[in-house]
């Protein structure tokens, strides 16, 4: 099981990408579920700093909490 999580800004293009994630995984038949919470900066701001613990999520993809996504858990050809 993979999770994928979008956060940011209203108006900063999630649930865009979140529309054209689900449905690239749903043209190659993987399963998925797709769910969207309201409100959660600071769920997304404690998961974030939660991960940023980890040596193995320390990096810049996410320069402002100093998180990354290891190359192990991201998708083929991401």
């Amino acid at each position: 099981m993979r999770i994928v999580c979008f956060f940011g800004p209203d108006g900063s293009g999630k649930s865009t990408l979140a529309k054209a994630l689900a449905e690239s995984l749903k043209g190659r038949g993987l399963r998925f579920r797709v769910y969207w919470m309201r409100g959660i900066r600071t769920i997304a701001f404690i998961l974030a700093r939660f991960l940023s613990q980890f040596n193995s999520f320390k990096g810049s993809d996410n320069p402002y909490y100093g998180i990354t996504l290891s190359p192990k858990l991201r998708l083929p050809g991401c």
